[in-house]
């Protein structure tokens, strides 16, 4: 849902959402949660937090081709995470 259209419904159906408060909060987090370049930081900081693990890589991210809409980065073939550590797909399930 693109953002003016998120602001918009939460401001048309006030009786059916969370306090002012919350809806403001909640649009802050979700407009930073929906910034590719936002989370293009994530990922280069869950990489150095897992660059000493062989078992784990990350694509590289071309920042200088990316929007905060809209991600470049390069394939990598491998085994999503859920697979190697089954235990944590609660946490990462989409």
């Amino acid at each position: 849902m693109h953002m003016h259209t998120f602001t918009h419904y939460t401001h048309a159906h006030t009786d059916a959402h969370p306090a002012p408060h919350t809806r403001t909060e909640l649009r802050h987090k979700l407009s930073l949660e929906l910034n590719f370049l936002n989370e293009i930081r994530n990922a280069r900081q869950l990489g150095t937090i897992l660059h000493n693990r062989r078992e784990c890589s990350a694509p590289y991210m071309h920042e200088e081709l990316s929007s905060p809409r809209l991600i470049i980065m390069e394939w990598v073939d491998g085994t999503k995470v859920r697979r190697l550590w089954p235990g944590c797909h609660a946490a990462i399930e989409p």
